[in-house]
């Protein structure tokens, strides 16, 4: 295809930064909410929802003001239409 790839093996790197920082980060955050926010339960059948409450907490990590980040969801939530119970709910699975 015309692309050049250069191997480079993270345990023989000269520095100490990490290869893919940005991957390294995304995935201890992912377990710290799994094993903070969830306390290791985790249910594959709800993963897209801790996928959407994970990237929601990851766009606002660096926020500074906590009460315009309140304020805000506050006005999402009063814009946003109503949701029937029946959609936030999941069947049992049978």
């Amino acid at each position: 295809e015309g692309y050049s790839h250069k191997a480079i093996i993270q345990s023989k790197t000269a520095e100490k930064e990490s290869v893919l920082p940005g991957v390294h980060l995304v995935t201890s955050l992912a377990k710290r909410v799994m094993l903070g926010t969830f306390q290791g339960r985790f249910d594959p059948q709800y993963l897209q929802r801790y996928l959407d409450e994970y990237v929601f907490r990851f766009n606002r990590r660096s926020c500074r003001a906590v009460g315009k980040r309140f304020w805000r969801i506050m006005q999402q939530a009063a814009q946003s239409a109503p949701v029937p119970l029946k959609n936030l709910v999941l069947e049992p699975a049978t």
